[in-house]
């Protein structure tokens, strides 16, 4: 078990500001926030969202979810312990989500 690889400042700053803009569309969704003239986007956005996290949670079947076959890592074990099972919640809560509108 090596150490971990060191994550560029600019993915974290990308990962932040998708994940920002992924909760604007459910501000969008819940009527607190209103930006004209993109409904129709935001509509495949609202399936969108939960599409990719459930995607995340089953992985690449290599490094990344449910399938992973490298599981001896930190990052393994931490994927497994914590980054999988909010990312299947917040796929599920997402359908949820639409299937309720």
């Amino acid at each position: 078990m090596g150490s971990l690889p060191k994550i560029p400042p600019i993915a974290t700053l990308v990962v932040g500001v998708v994940l920002v803009l992924f909760a604007l569309v459910y501000l969008m969704k819940s009527g607190l926030l209103t930006i004209q003239g993109l409904n129709g986007v935001i509509n495949y956005g609202y399936w969108f969202i939960p599409f990719i996290f459930i995607l995340r949670a089953i992985g690449d079947f290599n490094y990344l979810g449910f399938f992973k076959k490298v599981k001896h890592t930190a990052f393994a074990k931490a994927d497994s312990k914590v980054f999988v099972p909010l990312c299947l919640a917040i796929g599920i809560m997402g359908i949820l989500i639409q299937l309720m509108d």
